[in-house]
């Protein structure tokens, strides 16, 4: 019994010693934190940081476009009675249409980093207002939530 008790006391002072630890971690990170750079501070001006919502915008409706897009591929895909051929064509548009919207907006993303300073052009592609290689993170639209109450089945 005794050692029941003892093994009981030795984990609960190994798990407060534990999460005491990691609040003291924690503590001492958000010390440490610094404020957010601005784009005024990286030599951002004001007309450049218009370009720069500009170029945002246009990436967004890009984004929305070509979920657009797809909902067509989508009925395709369902639709057992189209041949390969027309379904071929079909999927050629949608690339080419996709190919020059990424095209625009390379050539946007180009015109905008020929003025803008290093500093400003090192945090909006870690940001991914610029290309960085990761999918662009635009936030969604709130789901509707179903609040209806649904028949039971009994």
């Amino acid at each position: 019994m005794l050692k029941i008790c003892i093994s009981f006391v030795l984990a609960l002072l190994i798990f407060a010693a534990f999460f005491g630890f990691v609040t003291w971690a924690q503590k001492a990170e958000e010390g440490t934190k610094k404020e957010g750079v601005t784009l005024e501070a990286l030599g951002v001006t004001a007309e450049q940081k218009e370009r720069i919502k500009a170029l945002w915008e246009f990436k967004r409706q890009s984004h929305r476009q070509a979920i657009e897009n797809l909902k067509p591929l989508n009925r395709l895909a369902k639709d057992t009675l189209t041949s390969d051929e027309e379904v071929r064509e079909i999927l050629k548009k949608f690339h080419q249409q996709r190919l020059a919207q990424e095209q625009k907006v390379k050539i946007a993303e180009e015109n905008l980093l020929k003025s803008l300073p290093p500093r400003a052009q090192l945090h909006l592609t870690i940001l991914g207002v610029l290309d960085n290689g990761l999918p662009p993170r635009f936030s969604a639209a709130p789901k509707k939530v179903d609040n209806t109450q649904k028949p039971s089945d009994r």
